[in-house]
C-alpha cells in the first residue's frame, strides 16, 4: 500500500494510519524499515519508504472504495498478474539480502578455511540481483 505523510506527521505513524485506513490492519509490533527510495517519476523530491510489518492483525476485512479497488495476502512467488515490475522488485529484495547475509555466513564462517571461489561467486550473483 502507498500513502502520503502528513506534514508533522512521522513515518511511524504514517504506516500505521495507512495500515489502518486502507487495510483495517493494526500493527502488534513496530515496523522494520527496509529502504528509502527515490522515485523521480512522480517529481524530483519523491522518495518511497518501504517498511516490513510481520506482526499484525486484521480486525475487518477491507471495504473496496475510491482508493482501493481489491485487497489481499498472497505469497512473494504468486502475486497476481497484473502486480508491477518495481512493486515484485521491492517485495523480494528483503529475501535476496537474507540469502546473500546467510550465504555470505556460511561461506566465512571458518577462519581457517577461506571462501571458495565458488561461494563468493554465488554471493555475487545473489547481490547482484538485490534489484
Amino acid at each position: 500500500m502507498a500513502a502520503g505523510v502528513e506534514a508533522g506527521e512521522t513515518l511511524a505513524r504514517a504506516v500505521a494510519r495507512e495500515l489502518r485506513e486502507e487495510g483495517n490492519i493494526e500493527m502488534t509490533a513496530p515496523p522494520r524499515l527496509h529502504g528509502i527510495f527515490f522515485n523521480n517519476r512522480a517529481s524530483r523530491r519523491d522518495h518511497v519508504a518501504l517498511f516490513v510489518v510481520r506482526a499484525f492483525r486484521q480486525t475487518a476485512a477491507p471495504v473496496p472504495n475510491g482508493e482501493i479497488i481489491a485487497h489481499g495476502f498472497f505469497a512473494a512467488d504468486v502475486l497476481p498478474n497484473d502486480t508491477t515490475a518495481a512493486t515484485r522488485a521491492r517485495i523480494v529484495e528483503p529475501c535476496l539480502a537474507c540469502a546473500a547475509k546467510l550465504a555470505r555466513s556460511l561461506v566465512t564462517s571458518s577462519p581457517e578455511k577461506p571462501p571458495t571461489t565458488s561461494g563468493m561467486q554465488a554471493i555475487g550473483e545473489i547481490e547482484r540481483n538485490l534489484l
